[in-house]
């Protein structure tokens, strides 16, 4: 992996894991397969064709990749996975959630069930809202301020009853 870091990923920008898979294609043919690689004593696509015939199929159906966590929904209703922020609905705040993400997509889940699914982000630190999600959090902070600044009218309750 340290050759990777060093030599592929610096500088790089990806808009998508698309974006991701055509530099690295790219940069591993006309960079990676042609060096000559010390401790094997050869150029790399070399040592790989000798190997080649060795490796066996990947098995069918193939291995479940999905990385599975559990986090508490911060004060601002979003949770934090593989380096970005994702929304998720403002009631939620304070809960525990689990949390699926894959190559694609991120989905949050309450109980079981799905509360929240976004397009993953692969920008570091990067913010992730559903628009619904947003406008909920609006409606609930007003809701707050109104209630907070006195500004809710109020019947006063009937004491005769």
């Amino acid at each position: 992996m340290g050759y990777l870091e060093r030599s592929f990923l610096p500088l790089r920008v990806f808009a998508s894991i698309a974006d991701l898979q055509t530099q690295a294609d790219r940069w591993t043919h006309e960079v990676a397969l042609r060096r000559h690689h010390r401790r094997v004593g050869a150029r790399v696509a070399d040592a790989y064709l000798t190997e080649q015939g060795y490796l066996a199929p990947l098995p069918e159906p193939l291995p479940d990749t999905d990385r599975r966590t559990e986090t508490r929904v911060r004060k601002d209703a979003f949770i934090r996975t593989a380096g970005a922020d994702y929304s998720v609905p403002p009631g939620l705040v304070g809960r525990r959630v689990s949390v699926r993400t894959c190559l694609t997509e991120v989905e949050v889940f309450l109980e079981g069930r799905s509360v929240a699914r976004h397009l993953r982000s692969y920008v570091p630190a990067d913010v992730v809202t559903d628009p619904e999600h947003a406008r909920a959090l609006i409606a609930a902070r007003e809701a707050k301020e109104r209630l907070t600044s006195g500004d809710v009218p109020l019947e006063p309750p009937n004491l005769a009853r």
